[in-house]
């Protein structure tokens, strides 16, 4: 399984000196939900900044498995 993390910066939330205040913000909120409900794979918790607006997504997913060969380094061409 993998945990993806998504989390968009553009807005005034994260403008300036605040930043990393509120990416900081957004992880602890993260975290606490995690240790307190767990977390249901491929069902995503929405992520929000300190407006209320959506700014990114935290999922538990399966492995991709990559069945061509174009753009996949580690195959031979046949």
């Amino acid at each position: 399984m993998r945990f993806e993390l998504h989390i968009g910066v553009e807005n005034d939330a994260f403008q300036g000196e605040d930043r990393e205040a509120e990416i900081a913000r957004i992880l602890k909120k993260l975290a606490r939900r995690l240790e307190q409900e767990g977390q249901t794979p491929e069902q995503a918790i929405r992520l929000f900044d300190a407006n209320g607006n959506r700014v990114g997504f935290a999922v538990l997913t399966e492995p991709v498995a990559f069945t061509s060969t174009i753009g996949n380094p580690h195959k031979e061409d046949a």
